[in-house]
C-alpha cells in the first residue's frame, strides 16, 4: 500500500492497474485469451485466427515464441519483391518502347490506326467484289457497293408495282420502303458503331499498353484487346452475310430482266422472299 494515500484509494488504484494490464495482454495476444476463456467457440476462434496470420504471410513458431515471415504467402499476395528475370525484363522494355512510340509520337500511331480502318475496309470490299465478280476499289468500295443494290431493289420493286392494282401499289411500296429501311439502316447502324468503338478504343492504346505493365490493371489491358478484335471483326462479318446476299441479288435479278409485263411482276415473288 502506498504511503500517504487512504486503504481505499489505494486499493482501487491497483486494481484499476491491474485491469489496464489484462486488457493490454489480451489485445496482445488474442490467441492466448481465447484459449483462457475456455468456451465451446475457443478452438474455432483459435483456427480462424490462425488462418487469417496464415494468410497474411505469418506462422508462429512454436519454439521461440515469434511470428516467422512466410515468404511464399506475402509473394501470392504481393507483398514481396522477387528479383525481376530477364524474360520478364525483356517484355517489360518492350511494353516502354510501344508506350514511348504511341503516347509520344502521334505519326506512328495515325500511321496504325489508319492502316487498321482501311485495312479493314479493303478487305470488306473484297469480300464483296469476289462474290460479285468486281473488283474492290478502294476502302470506299463495300459502302458504294451496299447503296449500288439498295437502289436496285428500289428500283425492282417500282417496276413490279407498276403492273400491279392501286391496293397492290400501296402494299409494294410500303413493304419495299420498310425493307430498305430496316436492312440498310441496320446494317449501316452496326458499321458506324463499330467505327466509333475502334476509333475510340485505338485513341485509349496508350493508357492500356500503360496498364499491360502492371498486375493490377493488366486485365483492363486484356478486355481492351478483346473489345478491339471484336469491334474490327463486325465489318468483316456484315461484308461476309452482304457478299451472299449481293450475288444472290445479283443473279436473280439477271435472270428476270426487265420487268414489263404481269407474269414478270409474279416472278418477282419469289425474288422478294429470298431478299
Amino acid at each position: 500500500m502506498s504511503p500517504g494515500l487512504p486503504p481505499s484509494i489505494s486499493l482501487s488504484f491497483r486494481t484499476f492497474a491491474r485491469h489496464c494490464g489484462n486488457n493490454v495482454r489480451r489485445l496482445i495476444d488474442g490467441d492466448r485469451y481465447i484459449h483462457r476463456r475456455g468456451s465451446r467457440q475457443g478452438p474455432r476462434c483459435r483456427r480462424n485466427f490462425a488462418v487469417r496470420r496464415r494468410s497474411r504471410g505469418f506462422r508462429h513458431d512454436h519454439h521461440g515464441g515469434r511470428d516467422r515471415c512466410d515468404h511464399r504467402a506475402l509473394h501470392q499476395h504481393g507483398m514481396a519483391n522477387s528479383p525481376m528475370d530477364g524474360r520478364e525484363m525483356l517484355v517489360l522494355l518492350f511494353k516502354i518502347s510501344l508506350i514511348k512510340a504511341f503516347a509520344l509520337n502521334w505519326a506512328n500511331f495515325n500511321f496504325v490506326s489508319e492502316h487498321l480502318i482501311d485495312g479493314l475496309d479493303e478487305l470488306a470490299g473484297s469480300l464483296i467484289g469476289s462474290a460479285t465478280g468486281e473488283e474492290a476499289i478502294g476502302s470506299a468500295y463495300f459502302a458504294a457497293r451496299f447503296d449500288l443494290q439498295m437502289d436496285r431493289l428500289a428500283e425492282y420493286g417500282n417496276e413490279a408495282a407498276s403492273h400491279m392494282s392501286r391496293v397492290s401499289k400501296a402494299l409494294m411500296g410500303v413493304f419495299f420502303m420498310a425493307l430498305i429501311a430496316l436492312v440498310g439502316g441496320l446494317a449501316g447502324a452496326v458499321l458506324v458503331l463499330a467505327k466509333m468503338m475502334i476509333t475510340l478504343l485505338i485513341g485509349l492504346a496508350p493508357v492500356m499498353i500503360l496498364c499491360s505493365m502492371f498486375d493490377v490493371t493488366k486485365d483492363y489491358f486484356h478486355r481492351w484487346v478483346s473489345s478491339l478484335a471484336s469491334f474490327s471483326l463486325y465489318p468483316v462479318v456484315i461484308a461476309g452475310v452482304f457478299s451472299m446476299v449481293f450475288g444472290l441479288v445479283t443473279l436473280l435479278v439477271s435472270d428476270l430482266g426487265a420487268i414489263n409485263t404481269a407474269d414478270k411482276a409474279g416472278e418477282m415473288v419469289p425474288f422478294l422472299g429470298v431478299v
